[in-house]
C-alpha cells in the first residue's frame, strides 16, 4: 500500500542522510527529536482548549500536535547548527552504523508522530491504504494500531512517549500522558473507524459537553433494581453527560446530528490503591439516551380501569416495561383533567384516552447496548441531549477520567446518597428492561410515476380534523423546487454539492443551467430520507389563520413516523412566483418546531412553501400534526439503499 512505501522512504532517506553526517550529528538529531516531539505533546492541549478549538475545531487536535512538533524541530535544528558548530570524528565505519541507526531512530519517531497527528483529522477510514482496525461481522473489533505497516512506528511512537511521561518526562504536580491521552495510537485509529460518512466529526468542543455527575450501583443495588441476574454481579458506574449542539462548535456533524460510537468513548480507570499502576480503558456496556422529544405510546382500553382506581398493578407495569419506561414500586396514580396522571420519583407521565386509543404522554429515554462495535448512539435536531454513559466496573478499580473522542474530562466523585441516585436508578431499570419487539414496518413503495402501473401504491394524504390538508402534496425528495446556481450560494453551507444549512434568499437563474453550475439537492445524511411537504397558499393560510386564532393548541407542527417518533421540519424553501427567487432556510440543529418560524405572514398569492423533514431509514411515515389536527400519510417510506456498483 502506498503508506508503507512512504514509510519505508522516509525511513531510508533519514538512515542514508544521517548515516552521511556521523554518529554524533545522527545522536544530537535523536535528541533534539526527543525533546521537540515531548514538547509538542506538552503544549498539544492546551493549544488545542486555548486555541485550535474555537478557530478550527475539526482539525484542531490533528494540527495542535503536529505543528508544534514541525515548528519547534526546525527552530531547535536552526540553533543546534549554531551553537554546536564542530563534530567528533569516529571511524568511518562507526559514523555510518551509529549514524543511520541515530537516522532510523528519530524517523520512527518522525514519522510515528506524524502518522498519529494526521490520524487525529477528519480524512476517513483509511490513509493511503492504512486501515489498522476492522469490524469483523459478528461486531468485533480486529487489529490494532500500526498493523499493517512493515514498521508500526505509530505504536512505538505512543509507547515510547507514554513510558518517558511516567520516567524522566514526568510532569510536575501534573498528569503524565500515559494516564490522560492513553493507547493514543489506538485511539487515533478507532476515532476514523466508526464514522457514518467522511462529513462525522472527529471532536469534541470541551464548552459543548458537561459531565453533570456520576453514580455507582454495586452489586446488592443492582440486585434490588433487576433482580439475582449474571448482569448484577459486576458494579455499574453510570456517567451522566449533556450535549449542547451550539453551532460551529465543531461537536456535532457537519449535517447537524451527534453520532458516537462506541470507539469513541472510554472510561479510564486505575487500581483503587495503586493511581500509578497502568491504567486500563473500558467501552461502554451501553447508553441511554434521555432526548427531547416527547415518549408518546398506547395502551389496551382495559387497563384503564385499574387507574380509575388508582392503581398501578403489575400488567400496567409491564406495559410501560415494554417500552423501556420502567414504574418503580413508588409509583402512584391520581384522576388529572382528561385522563390520569402517573407519579414515578421525579417523572410524570400523562394517560388520556383519546379517540379509540388510551394515550400515554412523558418524557422518553432509549436504552441501547453497546454489545457489537457496530453500535452507534446519535440523537438528531436536539439543542441539548444528555447521554448517560454505562460502564461496568470491577470493584478493586476507581474511575479518573471518561474519554470523548481525544477530549479527556475528569471525573466528578459520585453520588452517595440514595436518593439522589434515584433518578439514574430509572436509567439502570431502563437499561436492562425487556425490550418490546420492533413493529414490523412493510416495505413502503414509491410513488410511480406512471399512473397506470398497478403494483405501486400512489401516496395518499388524508385531512385533516378540521377538514382539508394542510400539506396537498408529500413525496420522498431532497429537491429544491427549482434548481439555483451554484455562484449564487454565499450564505449557505455546502457538502457534496448540496444545501447542508444557512438562511437567505437565492435569485432565480438567469439562464440556462450546466452541470457545473446546477445546484438542486438539500443534503441528505446515508441513515436518513427526507420527506419534502408542500403546502400552496390556501393551505399556508389556513396554517396562519388557525395559529393566530388558537395560538396555544396549534402553535407547532411536526411529522410522525411510524414508531411514534415525531420529527420536526430541518427547513423550508419559500418559492416566490414573481421574482422566482426561492428563500432556503435549513437548520438541522435547532430545527423548525413553531408555525411562527414559517414565513406565511408575508407569502403572496402565487407562492409556495415547501417544508422538509429528516425521517431515519428505518421507519416510515406516518402523518403530519398541526396542534391538535393530524393528517393521514400513507404510502410514504425509504427509498431503495443506493448501489455500491
Amino acid at each position: 500500500m502506498i503508506a508503507n512505501v512512504l514509510l519505508v522512504s522516509f525511513l531510508l532517506l533519514s538512515i542514508a542522510l544521517w548515516g552521511h553526517y556521523g554518529l554524533f550529528s545522527g545522536f544530537l538529531h535523536l535528541l533534539v527529536t526527543i525533546s521537540c516531539a515531548a514538547l509538542a505533546f506538552a503544549l498539544w492541549e492546551p493549544l488545542v482548549l486555548g486555541v485550535l478549538i474555537h478557530r478550527m475545531p475539526f482539525y484542531a487536535w490533528g494540527v495542535g500536535l503536529l505543528g508544534p512538533f514541525v515548528l519547534l524541530l526546525v527552530g531547535a535544528r536552526a540553533l543546534q547548527d549554531n551553537l554546536v558548530k564542530l563534530n567528533m570524528r569516529f571511524e568511518n565505519l562507526t559514523n555510518i552504523v551509529g549514524g543511520g541507526f541515530c537516522g532510523f531512530l528519530s524517523g520512527v519517531l518522525t514519522s510515528g508522530l506524524v502518522i498519529i497527528s494526521v490520524g487525529l483529522l477528519p480524512l476517513g477510514q483509511s490513509i493511503f491504504g492504512y486501515k489498522p482496525i476492522d469490524i469483523s461481522p459478528d461486531g468485533t473489533l480486529e487489529g490494532r494500531a500500526g498493523n499493517g505497516l512493515l514498521f508500526p512506528v505509530d505504536r512505538w511512537t505512543a509507547s515510547f512517549f507514554e513510558a518517558l511521561s511516567d520516567g524522566a518526562f514526568h510532569p510536575t504536580g501534573g498528569t503524565p500522558l500515559a494516564r490522560y491521552q492513553p493507547h493514543l495510537a489506538d485511539r487515533a485509529v478507532l476515532n476514523r473507524t466508526f464514522p457514518v460518512s467522511k462529513h462525522s466529526s472527529p471532536t469534541v468542543h470541551p464548552d459543548s459537553i458537561t459531565v453533570e455527575h456520576v453514580s455507582s450501583f454495586g452489586t446488592a443495588d443492582l440486585t434490588d433494581l433487576i433482580g439475582n441476574t449474571a448482569d448484577a454481579t459486576v458494579p455499574l458506574l453510570l456517567v451522566s453527560t449533556v450535549w449542547n449542539a451550539a453551532a460551529g462548535k465543531g461537536t456535532f456533524d457537519t449535517d447537524g446530528r451527534l453520532r458516537l460510537a462506541p470507539s469513541q468513548i472510554r472510561l479510564v480507570t486505575s487500581p483503587q490503591f495503586a493511581p500509578e499502576e497502568p491504567v486500563e480503558l473500558h467501552r461502554p456496556e451501553g447508553v441511554v439516551l434521555e432526548s427531547g422529544q416527547a415518549l408518546r405510546f398506547s395502551i389496551e382500553a382495559e387497563l384503564s380501569a385499574h387507574l380509575r382506581s388508582g392503581a398501578v398493578n403489575d400488567a400496567v407495569r409491564s406495559v410501560f416495561a415494554h417500552h423501556r419506561t420502567p414504574l418503580s414500586a413508588q409509583a402512584s396514580c391520581e384522576q388529572a383533567d382528561q385522563g390520569w396522571r402517573i407519579t414515578d420519583r421525579d417523572e410524570m407521565y400523562h394517560v388520556r384516552p383519546e379517540r379509540d386509543k388510551v394515550n400515554v404522554y412523558g418524557k422518553g429515554v432509549v436504552a441501547s447496548r453497546f454489545d457489537s462495535d457496530k453500535s452507534m448512539a446519535y440523537t438528531q435536531q436536539q439543542v441539548n441531549a444528555r447521554f448517560v454513559w454505562v460502564f461496568r466496573v470491577p470493584e478493586e478499580r476507581v474511575a479518573r477520567v471518561i474519554m470523548l473522542r481525544t477530549l479527556s474530562v475528569p471525573l466528578p466523585e459520585p453520588l452517595g446518597d440514595v436518593d439522589e441516585r434515584q433518578r439514574d436508578a430509572r436509567f439502570v431499570e431502563a437499561f436492562y428492561s425487556e425490550e418490546a419487539p420492533e413493529p414490523a414496518v412493510p416495505p413502503q413503495p414509491m410513488a410511480s410515476q406512471d399512473p397506470s402501473d398497478p403494483t405501486i401504491e400512489a401516496p395518499h394524504v388524508g385531512a385533516t380534523q378540521h377538514g382539508g390538508g394542510y400539506g396537498d402534496d408529500v413525496e420522498v425528495s431532497s429537491d429544491l423546487p427549482k434548481p439555483v446556481n451554484l455562484h449564487h450560494i454565499h450564505i449557505h453551507k455546502l457538502l457534496a454539492n448540496s444545501i447542508v444549512d444557512g438562511d437567505a434568499e437565492v435569485p432565480a437563474p438567469r439562464a440556462g443551467l450546466s452541470r457545473k453550475t446546477r445546484l438542486q439537492r438539500i443534503y441528505t445524511a446515508p441513515d436518513e430520507y427526507l420527506v419534502r411537504v408542500h403546502v400552496g397558499r390556501e393551505n399556508a393560510m389556513s396554517l396562519f389563520g388557525r395559529a393566530k386564532q388558537f395560538a396555544a393548541t396549534v402553535s407547532t407542527f411536526y411529522m410522525q413516523d411510524s414508531s411514534g417518533v415525531d420529527h420536526h421540519a430541518i427547513g423550508f424553501v419559500w418559492l416566490k412566483q414573481q421574482s422566482g427567487a426561492q428563500h432556503i432556510k435549513i437548520d438541522r440543529i435547532g430545527s423548525l418546531q413553531h408555525i411562527s418560524q414559517l414565513p406565511l405572514r408575508s407569502m403572496r398569492q402565487d407562492d409556495e412553501l415547501y417544508l422538509y423533514f429528516a425521517i431515519p431509514r428505518n421507519v416510515a411515515v406516518h402523518k403530519l400534526v398541526v396542534g391538535g389536527a393530524d393528517q393521514p400519510i400513507t404510502g410514504i417510506g425509504p427509498p431503495p439503499e443506493k448501489s455500491d456498483q
